[in-house]
């Protein structure tokens, strides 16, 4: 959901929020066959539950673009597109630590069912799955400021 090796920029508010990613898919070598390096980019559209925690949601969301790069031996020297876009699901965990650095661990899933010209992908899945971790960092606190009056260090009276 990252586009391989990419960015992702996200926006919403409450719950909900839109991203748009853009990656890069380095060659690879599967046997003797060389699947290209790609360009890639996912838009979608994310929902984060409320579990009673400021550092962890657990989301679920739906994008469309790139899924992955791929071979099947079946496919011989027979000519296909590497590439394949279409809808993918994907759920996880985003994880916020207090200085604004975000963690994300999701799973990404995908179908032959789901892709787009599904003609020129001989042998794809039928279920593709594919593990996503992200590394970021909370730009919006660059713009709003902290109230630095309060006394960090301040007694806490459990009586009042």
């Amino acid at each position: 959901m990252y586009g391989g090796l990419g960015a992702n920029f996200e926006a919403g508010a409450k719950h909900v929020s839109g991203y748009a990613a853009f990656g890069y898919a380095p060659a690879a070598k599967a046997g003797t066959v060389t699947i290209k390096e790609s360009f890639n980019y996912q838009l979608g559209v994310r929902y984060s539950f409320n579990v009673g925690s400021q550092y962890i949601f657990p989301r679920i969301g739906l994008g469309f673009g790139w899924i992955t790069n791929y071979y099947d031996h079946r496919i011989m020297s027979a000519p296909y597109d590497q590439t394949v876009d279409g809808l993918s699901l994907h759920t996880g965990v985003q994880v916020y630590s207090g200085e604004g650095f975000i963690f994300s661990f999701d799973l990404g899933m995908g179908s032959k069912i789901a892709i787009t010209n599904a003609n020129s992908h001989p042998h794809f899945y039928s279920f593709y799955i594919r593990p996503c971790v992200g590394v970021g960092y909370d730009i919006a606190r660059l713009f709003y400021k902290r109230d630095n009056s309060t006394i960090k260090n301040k007694e806490i009276n459990p009586f009042e």
